[in-house]
């Protein structure tokens, strides 16, 4: 029996030996503490020092973060279906020739952070022949001095590389006839220079990026080779400043660029610089479409410097710099430009994030800081630039604001984190076509306006920019706007004083406005009584005791959020008005967290509403209301909670209140069918009460006299019956007089009035009977009035007679009219050449009797 269990214990701890330890003689039980996907293996972090052995049938394998020193020849044999490979953050120093045999199919190969090349040796092209089709290669951070030659890598497209001063790639990288993306940014913080020759012979390059590489100098003609490149930044190489700018803009000249970055190139704490028009000169010839200027502590540009930007620029970004005014802001105007940003302007940096390195500074560095105070300050003629400019500027902040001229194609102007403080005043803007405007994060504590000439603008962000004032015709010159951003400011100083709804009264098309965190104790009731197209209304943390304002008209609205406020529950008002919004908006949400929801006899029928609406409630298992005895209960299911407070809360005072609104109830019912009943006897008595109480001259003139002979009752669809036929054979034959609503009623006054007048006054009332007719109201109010007049005024007198223009069935007829069909007081219509004839002559010898 002992040696039962020893043997048992020896395999068991066989088996965890086998499962933990790594090495080139592992089984397949080496990847059980992987994670493991259809056709992926994820083996990053589990310590390995060895490659362990896998499927055949795996495409993905992640190595990463292990302790692999090397990768032993044919271990990927027969791993032909392997796709991706990443073997990044090992300790990997050493290759073979037959290291990556087996691998036909590779399309991509991570390296990076491992320490390659730290033997100072260089890698024979031969280890590379094995992958024909790889097309993503990344090096990066390996401790190559002399860059690899892989030019055996036919296929590669994508290279990520560190680039260390010397190093060149033109012979490592030759006849790599697909290679279209190099990448080599880094962070380190050795001194480097990109030479002429550092690129030579690469020509196929579409996008390079030498950021973060603390270049001090790139020569003259170093990209003037590539005429397939598209995409260069030289951003974050703060030693390098505006010195090698010209170098770079005169190369371009010759390339396919479209975007080009030199961001953060001067240090934060230099000195502010001008932009030249000879490092912008080069650039007219190219067919830039992005360029990015941004934090290099730019004060002005040089008049003429932004006219010299081609035609075919879509985007510029020149935030986070000391952007002063000057006569360059004119020329802005020229450009074609679809999206400006000028975020951050006048920014504060922290010291501790400056992102050169302290410990690294040199005579370069020092060379740097002189050359640009000799640019900006240091001449006589400079100076007395810089007084012109100054001197314009002072009348320029006096009438800059008149008209603001932008350019004819911006759609997007992004002017964010700037600090910029005071009220936006009257502003009239050019001929634009700007849709999106992001003032956000300033202190525009005021909007005056109004803003005038942007018809375009679809989205004006305003948060975050402590305002507490809003005429009300700010807007005025903005109706298209559709998302308007006003979270995070002081609104709740201004906005319940608008009891007309004149604030956002112009914008008609608005679809999305957020109001949250602006300490709003409630909104009037006509606040956005003139906005029908709205989509989403965001109230979240403000101070709502209740939702007083009109949404019933918003048959759009699918998204309400009142969360973090203070309402205990909504009352029936509130509620009806989200039910109206409901029955057009079958997706409608509301968001009512985080509110001191109460759960009390006296608001039980908010809880009911709750329980029985089809309104969807965001986050609804997070809800909890305080009962009467103050302990919180969950709001996850209301139907529960309901039946909960309908056992508290009833008491005879409820059952009494009961029997009397059932009596009421009753009263009601009785007096509404009695009403009911006797309708139109009730109606046409007021009606002729009425007229005889205003005795209109021809009204009751003479009780034996009538002005007509007929009054013709007709729907508006068969007046060309009535106009061209009845009324010719009846007045111009007959020579008889026609009331006809459209022709004799009076105007200005009141329909049924003149209803009533007309039938009093006409010896007889002509119904033409259609569908028409039957699904008109008015005509069927005529109707009703003319046999009222028959019982009570002529004395029981037949005064009506229907004319039937087409064939109804008599089941669709109301009963009041069946009885006249039935007492044969109805003639149809014959439409026909004979029939006709007499069916006129009929008529007209009818209603001269």
């Amino acid at each position: 029996m002992l040696s039962i269990y020893s043997l048992t214990l020896w395999l068991v701890l066989s088996t965890i030996c086998l499962d933990t330890t790594s090495g080139a003689g592992n089984s397949k039980r080496n990847t059980r503490l992987c994670t493991h996907k259809k056709f992926q293996i994820d083996c990053s972090g589990r310590n390995f020092t060895h490659i362990p052995t896998f499927p055949y049938s795996t495409k993905t394998l992640i190595l990463a973060r292990n302790m692999i020193e090397s990768i032993q020849g044919g271990i990927f044999s027969g791993h032909s279906e392997l796709e991706d490979l990443d073997l990044s953050h090992n300790v990997l120093a050493i290759l073979v020739p037959n290291s990556f045999k087996g691998l036909d199919n590779l399309l991509r190969l991570n390296l990076q952070y491992n320490q390659l090349g730290n033997d100072n040796k260089e890698i024979p092209k031969v280890y590379f022949k094995h992958l024909k089709k790889l097309r993503h290669l990344n090096l990066r951070n390996n401790s190559f001095t002399i860059f690899p030659d892989i030019s055996l890598v036919h296929s590669l497209v994508i290279l990520n590389a560190t680039f260390t001063n010397g190093m060149t790639f033109g012979q490592q990288l030759k006849g790599l006839k697909f290679l279209t993306d190099l990448d080599l940014s880094s962070s380190s913080c050795q001194l480097k220079e990109i030479e002429n020759n550092t690129f030579a012979g690469i020509k196929t390059l579409r996008y390079l990026d030498v950021s973060n590489n603390s270049l001090y100098s790139i020569w003259k003609g170093t990209f003037a080779h590539m005429q397939q490149l598209e995409f260069l930044d030289i951003s974050y190489n703060t030693r390098l400043g505006f010195r090698g700018l010209g170098n770079v803009t005169n190369d371009l000249s010759n390339t396919s660029i479209e975007i080009f970055k030199f961001q953060k190139l001067v240090p934060t704490f230099s000195m502010n610089q001008i932009l030249k028009m000879a490092d912008f000169a080069p650039l007219r010839h190219t067919k830039l479409r992005e360029i990015y200027v941004d934090s290099n502590r730019i004060q002005l540009i040089e008049t003429g410097a932004i006219s010299l930007l081609p035609k075919t620029i879509q985007k510029i970004s020149i935030g986070d710099n000391q952007l002063s005014y000057g006569l360059y802001m004119f020329e802005f105007r020229q450009l074609s430009a679809e999206i400006i940003n000028v975020s951050n302007t006048g920014m504060s940096h922290y010291p501790g994030n400056e992102d050169f390195c302290m410990s690294d500074m040199k005579e370069t560095d020092v060379e740097q800081t002189l050359y640009e105070y000799k640019n900006v300050v240091g001449t006589h003629q400079v100076s007395t630039r810089s007084k012109r400019i100054r001197i314009y500027n002072a009348g320029l902040k006096i009438n800059y604001f008149n008209t603001i001229n932008l350019p004819k194609k911006l759609t997007v102007l992004y002017y964010t984190a700037s600090s910029t403080k005071f009220e936006i005043p009257r502003l009239r803007f050019s001929y634009n076509v700007l849709e999106k405007v992001d003032f956000s994060f300033n202190v525009f504590y005021s909007l005056k306006g109004p803003l005038l000439g942007l018809y375009n603008l679809h989205e004006l962000n305003l948060s975050n920019n402590f305002c507490s004032n809003i005429s009300n015709d700010f807007f005025e010159g903005t109706p298209n706007i559709k998302t308007l951003l006003l979270q995070n400011n002081l609104l709740g100083f201004v906005l319940p004083n608008d009891e007309k709804g004149d604030i956002f009264k112009h914008l008609r098309r608005l679809e999305i406005i957020d109001l949250s965190d602006n300490r709003i104790p409630k909104l009037p009731f006509l606040i956005l009584e003139t906005v029908h197209t709205i989509k989403e209304i965001h109230l979240k943390r403000n101070v709502l005791e209740s939702m007083q304002f009109k949404i019933d008209h918003m048959r759009k609205l699918t998204f309400l959020d009142i969360s973090n406020n203070m309402i205990r529950f909504l009352d029936n008002d509130a509620t009806a008005n989200l039910e109206t919004v409901a029955k057009y908006s079958t997706n409608l949400t509301v968001d009512l967290s985080e509110n001191p929801i109460q759960c009390m006899c006296s608001n039980i029928n908010f809880i009911r509403w709750m329980a029985a609406t089809e309104i969807r409630f965001k986050g609804l298992k997070s809800y909890s209301c305080q009962l009467s005895n103050l302990t919180k209960i969950s709001l996850a299911h209301p139907k529960d909670l309901e039946q909960l407070l309908e056992k508290e809360c009833s008491s005879y005072i409820g059952l009494i209140l009961g029997i009397c609104s059932a009596l009421v109830l009753s009263v009601v019912t009785v007096t509404t069918g009695i009403i009911y009943r006797y309708r139109w006897k009730l109606r046409y008595l007021y009606f002729m009460a009425k007229l005889k109480y205003k005795k209109t001259p021809s009204t009751f003139k003479n009780d034996l006299s009538y002005d007509f002979d007929a009054f013709v009752s007709y729907a508006d669809e068969d007046q060309n019956f009535v106009h061209e036929k009845f009324i010719n054979h009846v007045e111009r034959d007959g020579e008889l007089r026609v009331c006809a609503h459209k022709r004799d009623f009076l105007v200005g006054k009141d329909i049924a009035a003149n209803i009533t007048d007309a039938i009093h006054r006409s010896r007889k009332t002509v119904c033409i009977i259609s569908n028409n007719f039957l699904n008109s109201y008015w005509c069927m109010f005529e109707f009703n009035m003319a046999r009222m007049e028959s019982i009570y005024s002529r004395d029981g007198e037949n005064i009506v007679y229907l004319i039937f223009l087409e064939q109804i069935p008599t089941k669709t007829l109301p009963l009041i009219l069946l009885e006249l069909v039935q007492s044969k007081s109805y003639i149809e219509f014959p439409n026909d050449e004979y029939g006709d004839t007499v069916f006129w002559e009929n008529l007209k010898q009818e209603l001269s009797t």
